[in-house]
């Protein structure tokens, strides 16, 4: 007799239930049901009973919870452990972000004061231009009076060559 108390014979009415349930938790409900302080008979538990059926519904989703618990945990450390691996390589992205600034400050330095020095120097050249310009336009306005004090620079020649003609002319008819 003792036998028949312990191995489950539920209704087929609760078939959907038991599918949800390991053998383990199907047994203990049948052992309360059949031996607790008012049990019910083997024949109230293996029939279609409302505590039966209460029974079951709260084990299903006690179940159903703590499989999902369990489900939930290794996911939880999956996300850790992904967002650990994430949050290193963050990590290393911003030390190499931040070097890569310090490059490109480096670069923005030398390229200043590289400016600087094309500013000055072009400043310079402008000026040696300026000066540049400046003699060509004194020279180009000195060519007029240039021109003019050559011709009569050779009128000149030309005149004391004459004279100097004239006068071994002079010399020699003397």
């Amino acid at each position: 007799m003792t036998n028949n108390i312990l191995t489950p014979s539920f209704h087929i009415y609760y078939s959907k239930q038991l599918n949800q349930l390991p053998r383990s938790i199907k047994i203990d409900i049948w052992r309360r049901l059949t031996s607790r302080k008012y049990p019910l008979s083997l024949e109230q538990a293996s029939g279609i009973h409302p505590e039966v059926e209460d029974m079951l519904n709260q084990a299903v989703e006690k179940y159903i919870k703590k499989k999902e618990h369990q489900r939930m945990k290794p996911i939880t450390s999956d996300c850790e452990n992904l967002l650990r691996k994430e949050n290193e390589e963050l990590c290393i992205s911003k030390q190499v972000l931040e070097k890569k600034i310090e490059e490109l400050l480096d670069l923005q330095e030398q390229y200043k004061s590289r400016e600087v020095a094309m500013t000055r120097s072009l400043e310079e050249s402008s000026g040696k231009v300026t000066q540049l310009s400046d003699s060509i336009a004194f020279f180009k306005s000195i060519i007029p009076d240039t021109k003019k004090a050559i011709a009569s620079a050779e009128k000149s020649i030309d005149l004391l060559e004459n004279r100097c003609r004239n006068l071994e002319d002079m010399g020699a008819l003397q």
